[in-house]
Order: structure tokens, then C-alpha cells, then sequence
């Protein structure tokens, strides 16, 4: 029986129902990372101009610290010269270490092109093993995109503690009249609103301007130690060779602006692409999942109203549905015909019949056991030959309403097992009404 031969098949309607059940989830999970994606948006806006201003105010503090170590170099004449060339062999030594240590920067090629994975993920273990890899790439290029963005931002004002006010003050607070007490509770509570609904700056203590400060303080604090003595000349000198790798470090590898605006394009691109990917996913998790539910509800139905279901198939054949009583519908669960007997090609009318007209149990002629005899001859014809077995058909080649069993497993071209098709899905893997 064809499959497109059975009447008002609901499968079609099965199907739009689930799609639109994964448009849904899409649109879901996008709706979801709306915000993300939108501030990120006009974060990367921004980052251009922000880094820039933030790179030039950095230039003109490092600019004091790069003549504050100029004049720390001027006096290692106070170092013998063969000390200090062993103080440059032993910092060369500690730099490759320290270069070993330094995180590489944060910029990554996201595979941005997931179409030929997505298209082939179709078990629900590979859209979510998919899922959770696409997943580490958005983790991955969040983590880059907010670190980059930390590049930009001022660092933390210190902590201030409020001052205790004085008795002369507290007494005149006490003898205030009325009326400016009132004044000043309501200026307090102007304050007050105007803290509480504006937005502080963001800031970081890692960033690039926390990074200038430190170099700063560091090169100030040797210069400090060099003035008053009380280090000795090789460890001024060595605290200086550090601090000068410290100072031509302080950019993170960006050579420029433009450096840093393009890893910054890079990390928002991964991004945008694995979210959409992602979005993509979650549909055809949606869809899979409801084509499973909606299968298993059919099948239930179909086994409660097994008799029912016979019972209309019976009225369509007696109608000439299917061909009529002269359609083949293939072996019944038995894996018997429907008339009995073993007929491999032979008699028409016999039970067992290899080749006769009427034998009933004759290879070739008419007669009851001959072995395809002509004509009365006695000398016996070719001998008889078993006719060769069929090869199975594919698994493409059955009817496309016989489903593998579930423990039954395919072969791929280099021959590993790979999972059976799932019952609700037909040879081009759409889906199929049981």
C-alpha cells in the first residue's frame, strides 16, 4: 500500500502544527537575547571614540613615567658594568617567563558559518550536543566582549569616609530656626532623589586606565627608593627593568585604535551568529519534540481504536480503494500470503509447486513428482536448479509504512552502526502519521 494512498491522512496537519510550535520557540529564545544583543549594540557604537579618548588621556600620563624612568637608568652608572650586564642576562631570563604567564588577548575567530552543521543535526542527542558547543563559542566571545569593554572605563574612586561633624557645627545645627531646617530637609531630599535615579558610570579596576595608574604608582615608588638610598643600586636597577616591561605591556597587544575596535567587531559577530544558530536549534528541538509527542499520542489512539480502524479499512478495499481485492499490501505480521502455501514461481494451482501447470507437487511437467519431462521422452531435462534467493531490499526500498525495529541498527558507508530511523519520520525525513 502507498503511503499517499491512504485518504485524509493527518500527518500534513501534524506537521504544521509542530512547525509552528518551533517558529514559536525561535522567536522565544530571540526575544530572550533582544536586550542582550541591543546593549551590546550600542556598546560597540561607542567603543570607538570611548578607547580613543581613553588611549590619548593614557599617553599623556605615561608620558611622565617614561622621563621618571629615563632619569632612574641615568644613574646606573652607580652599578658596576658587569653587574649590570648580568642583571640584563637574569631580566631576559625572568621576561620569557613572565611572556609564558600573560594571557594571550581575548580575540577569537568564532566559526560563524554553523549552516552545513545545523542542517545535519537531526537526533535530539546532536542538535543538543550542538547546542551546548555553540553555547561555549557565545560564552567565550561574551566574556572577550565585556573585558574589551572594561578598556574604555575609568577606574573606582577610592573609598571616602564621611567626616564627623564638629561641636561648633553641631551647635549652630541646633539653633537654627524653623524655617531653614526645613530648607535644608528639603534640599536633602532633592539630593537624595537625584542619587537614587541616576546611573553611576561604569567602572574597572582592570582596565586601561587602572593598568596606567599602577604603572605609575610603580614607577613613582622607585624613583622614591632611588632619591632617599635605602635600596641598594641592583635592586633599583632590576625594579626598573620591570617596570619599563610593565609600561610597554600596559596596551594589551593593540597596537592602535583600530586593533582594538576590530576584535571587539570580531567578539560581537560570534556573538550575533550563535545566537541566531542557536535559535535555529531551538526550533528544531521544538519540532522534533512535538512530532515525538504527537506520534506517540497517535499511536495510542490508533491501538485503542485498533477494530474501528480494520473495520474502514476493510470498507475502502471492498470500495476498490487500494486497488481493489487485486492490490498487494505485502506479507501480514505473520509473514504469510494471504492464500496459503509456499508457491515459489511455480504451478498456478498447487500447494508446493516449483514449475508445473497443475502438479501438485511437480517441478516442470504435469505429472504428480516428473522432473520436466517433454513429451513422453524418458530422457530426463536439465537438472533442477533452486531459483536464486532475492537479495533484501534497501532500507530506502520497503514500504515506506514498515519501519525498522528498534534495535535493528544501519550501516554507513564504512560500515558503523549508526541509530535506526525514528518511526515518525518517512525516507526524506519528514514526518508521518502512524
Amino acid at each position: 500500500m502507498n503511503e499517499s494512498a491512504r485518504p485524509c491522512d493527518p500527518g500534513p496537519l501534524d506537521d504544521l502544527v509542530c512547525q509552528a510550535k518551533g517558529i514559536a520557540a525561535q522567536a522565544d529564545y530571540n526575544k530572550d537575547q533582544q536586550a542582550e544583543l541591543e546593549q551590546a549594540r550600542q556598546d560597540f557604537a561607542g567603543a570607538r571614540s570611548a578607547y580613543n579618548i581613553a588611549r590619548h588621556e593614557a599617553e599623556k600620563a605615561l608620558a611622565t613615567g617614561r622621563d621618571q624612568l629615563n632619569r632612574i637608568f641615568a644613574n646606573r652608572c652607580k652599578i658596576d658594568k658587569s653587574d649590570a650586564k648580568r642583571l640584563d642576562r637574569a631580566w631576559r631570563r625572568v621576561k620569557v617567563r613572565l611572556e609564558d604567564c600573560r594571557p594571550p588577548t581575548c580575540c577569537v575567530d568564532c566559526e560563524c558559518d554553523w549552516d552545513d552543521e545545523i542542517r545535519n543535526a537531526d537526533e535530539p542527542d546532536d542538535i543538543a550536543a550542538l547546542v551546548a558547543r555553540i553555547q561555549w563559542h557565545i560564552d567565550r566571545a561574551k566574556r572577550c566582549f565585556a573585558e574589551l569593554l572594561d578598556e574604555t572605563r575609568p577606574t573606582p574612586a577610592p573609598p571616602t569616609t564621611p567626616s564627623t561633624p564638629t561641636t561648633d557645627t553641631a551647635v549652630t545645627a541646633g539653633t537654627a530656626g524653623s524655617v531653614a531646617t526645613a530648607s535644608r530637609v528639603g534640599a536633602a531630599a532633592t539630593a537624595e532623589a537625584v542619587t537614587t535615579t541616576a546611573t553611576p558610570p561604569a567602572t574597572s579596576a582592570n582596565g586601561l586606565a587602572a593598568r596606567v595608574a599602577r604603572v605609575l604608582a610603580e614607577i613613582a615608588d622607585i624613583e622614591k627608593h632611588a632619591e632617599q638610598g635605602d635600596w641598594p643600586a641592583s635592586k633599583v636597577y632590576a625594579a626598573a627593568l620591570v617596570a619599563r616591561w610593565h609600561l610597554a605591556t600596559v596596551y594589551k597587544g593593540f597596537d592602535d585604535v583600530n586593533e582594538y575596535v576590530d576584535c571587539l567587531c570580531r567578539a560581537l559577530t560570534c556573538l550575533i551568529t550563535g545566537h541566531a544558530a542557536v535559535a535555529r536549534l531551538k526550533r528544531k528541538q521544538a519540532v522534533n519534540k512535538c512530532h515525538k509527542d504527537t506520534w506517540e499520542k497517535a499511536c495510542a489512539a490508533l491501538d485503542t481504536h485498533a477494530v474501528d480502524e480494520v473495520l474502514a479499512e476493510y470498507l475502502r478495499i471492498c470500495s476498490g480503494g487500494y486497488g481493489g481485492d487485486d492490490g498487494d499490501d505485502g506479507p501480514d505480521d505473520d509473514g504469510y500470503g494471504d492464500d496459503g502455501g509456499g508457491d515459489d514461481g511455480g504451478g498456478d494451482d498447487g500447494g508446493h509447486g516449483h514449475g508445473g501447470d497443475h502438479g501438485g507437487h511437480g517441478h516442470g511437467g504435469h505429472g504428480g513428482h516428473g522432473h520436466e519431462y517433454d513429451g513422453g521422452d524418458d530422457e530426463p531435462g536439465p537438472p533442477y536448479d533452486e531459483p536464486p534467493t532475492p537479495e533484501p531490499p534497501t532500507y530506502d526500498e520497503r514500504p515506506p509504512r514498515r519501519s525498522a525495529r528498534p534495535d535493528e541498527r544501519q550501516e554507513d558507508d564504512r560500515g558503523r552502526g549508526t541509530p535506526p530511523r525514528r518511526p515518525y519520520r518517512d525516507a526524506r525525513g519528514r514526518y508521518r502519521s502512524p
